[in-house]
C-alpha cells in the first residue's frame, strides 16, 4: 500500500503535517476527514525508483509471501462467500486479509486489493503473484469478471481448490506409512552393518577361522560403508544432481515420463491422477465461460506427466483445426477410454460441463482405489525386500558359527 505525505487543517484551524498509508489519494482524503482534518495538499512519499529499490531489498532479505494449497483453498472459499453475500470486491479482499493468521499473507492480499482499488482487474492483480495463483486460477477469475458473475465462478473455484487439497492430503497420507517403514528398515540395516558386523569380524579374526563366501562379502561391504561412508554420501548427492541435470532437457524428461507410465501400478496411478486433474480443470474453466481452446491449454498445463502433456498439446492443435474434443482425445491416446466416452456423450447431449465433472469424480474414485491398492502392496514389498536383506546378514553371521560347531 503506498504512503502519502499530507498537509491539513485540524478543527482549530492549525496546519498539521503527516504521513499516512492509503489505497489512493481519494482514499486518503476520506481517512483525513474521518479524523476531522481538512486536507490541503497530498504528495506521494515514494517515487517510482524508491519503490523499485524497496521491492528489491525486500526480495533480497525477506522471503516472498505465498499462499500454500490450504491457505489458497481457505482464501478462495472466504472470498466466494463474501462476494456471494453482495460485498464489493475491495471490501471482500480487505475482510479476507484481516482473517489471515500470518502477517505476510495479510500483506499479500492487501497488495492485491490496492491494485484492484487503483483500477486494475482482479485477474491482472493476481498475475503479479503467479507463485500463489496459477494459470487455472487466473483464467477462471478473468472469465468470471468478463461474464459478470465473479461470485458464482469463485464458488466453483473454491470447490476445485478444496478438492485438489483433499486429493493431495490423500496421496500424502497413503505414502506416510511406507516412508516410515523404509526409514526404519534402512536404519536397522545400517545399525547391523556398522555395529554388529565389525564385532563379528573381530571375533572371527581372533580365531583364524576360514569364513564362507557370503560372510566375507558381508565383511567387505561393512568395511566399505564404515570407512568410506562420506564417499558414498558424495556419490549419492552427485548421482541425484546428475539425474536432475539430465532431466532438465525436455526430451529426456519426456522419455523418462513415458517409461514411468509403463511401470505397474505407478503408471496407472499417474494416468488416473492426471486424468482427474485435466477433467476437473476443464470442467471448471469451460463452465466458467472460458473459450474451449484456452481452457484446453490451461488444463493441459496442470497435467504433471510431460508425455501426457505433449498429448494434450497435440489435442489442442487438433481442436483448433476443427476436430471434436472427444475425437482429439481419442487420437492423442493419453486418456482412459472411459473419460473419452463420457466426453463424447457430453458433446452429443450438449452437457459437456456436467459430463466432465462426472468424469473427474469417476477418475477420483478410481484414483482412491489405486491409492488403497498401492498403500497395501508397497509396505509388503518393502517388508519382503528389507527382510531379505536382514536375512542375508543374519545368515552370513550364523554360517561361520554353524561351521565351527560342526568341526567341534
Amino acid at each position: 500500500m503506498p504512503a502519502y505525505s499530507y498537509q491539513a487543517l485540524d478543527a482549530r484551524g492549525n496546519r498539521v503535517r503527516g504521513v499516512q498509508e492509503a489505497d489512493s489519494p481519494r482514499h486518503l482524503r476520506k481517512l483525513l476527514r474521518d479524523k476531522q482534518l481538512k486536507p490541503l495538499a497530498i504528495e506521494t512519499t515514494n517515487t517510482e525508483q524508491q519503490q523499485k529499490v524497496a521491492i528489491s531489498k525486500k526480495t533480497l532479505w525477506q522471503p516472498v509471501a505465498k499462499l500454500n494449497r490450504q491457505q489458497l483453498a481457505l482464501f478462495t472459499r472466504q472470498l466466494a462467500t463474501l462476494l456471494d453475500s453482495g460485498l464489493p470486491l475491495s471490501d471482500a479482499l480487505q475482510t479476507c486479509a484481516k482473517q489471515q493468521s500470518k502477517p505476510r499473507q495479510q500483506q499479500l492480499i492487501m497488495q492485491i486489493r490496492s491494485r484492484v482499488v487503483e483500477g486494475h482487474s482482479f485477474a491482472n492483480a493476481l498475475a503479479q503473484y503467479s507463485s500463489s495463483f496459477d494459470d487455472l486460477f487466473r483464467a477462471t477469475v478473468a472469465a468470471g469478471e468478463e461474464a459478470g458473475f465473479l461470485a458464482r465462478v469463485m464458488d466453483r473455484l473454491a470447490d476445485h481448490c478444496e478438492q485438489t487439497q483433499h486429493n493431495q492430503q490423500k496421496v500424502q497420507g497413503a505414502l506416510i506409512y511406507p516412508a516410515l517403514l523404509l526409514l526404519v528398515s534402512v536404519g536397522v540395516v545400517a545399525l547391523l552393518m556398522v555395529k554388529v558386523v565389525p564385532d563379528m569380524v573381530a571375533m572371527f579374526s581372533r580365531r583364524g577361522q576360514q569364513l564362507p563366501l557370503l560372510t566375507e562379502w558381508l565383511i567387505a561391504t561393512s568395511h566399505f560403508f564404515v570407512h568410506y561412508w562420506f564417499a558414498c554420501l558424495v556419490a549419492i548427492v552427485a548421482g541425484i544432481a546428475a539425474w536432475r541435470w539430465y532431466l532438465k532437457k525436455p526430451e529426456n524428461l519426456r522419455s523418462w515420463h513415458y517409461h514411468y507410465l509403463r511401470l505397474p501400478l505407478l503408471g496407472q496411478w499417474q494416468v488416473s491422477q492426471d486424468s482427474s486433474r485435466f477433467a476437473s480443470t476443464l470442467a471448471v474453466l469451460n463452465g466458467s465461460g472460458v473459450p474451449l481452446l484456452q481452457a484446453l491449454s490451461v488444463a493441459g498445463q496442470v497435467v504433471g506427466n510431460h508425455h501426457l502433456r505433449l498429448g494434450c498439446e497435440k489435442m489442442v492443435n487438433q481442436v483448433r483445426e476443427g476436430a471434436s474434443l472427444n475425437q482429439a482425445m481419442a487420437d492423442s491416446r493419453v486418456f482412459p477410454a472411459m473419460l473419452v466416452q463420457m466426453v463424447a456423450s457430453g458433446e452429443a447431449s450438449g452437457q459437456l460441463d456436467d459430463m466432465l465433472a462426472r468424469a473427474a469424480a469417476f477418475q477420483e474414485r478410481q484414483l482412491d482405489q489405486q491409492l488403497a491398492a498401492l498403500s497395501a502392496i508397497l509396505p509388503g514389498i518393502l517388508v519382503v525386500i528389507m527382510g531379505s536383506v536382514v536375512g542375508l546378514i543374519v545368515m552370513a553371521i550364523l554360517l561361520p558359527i554353524f561351521s565351527q560347531s560342526q568341526l567341534i
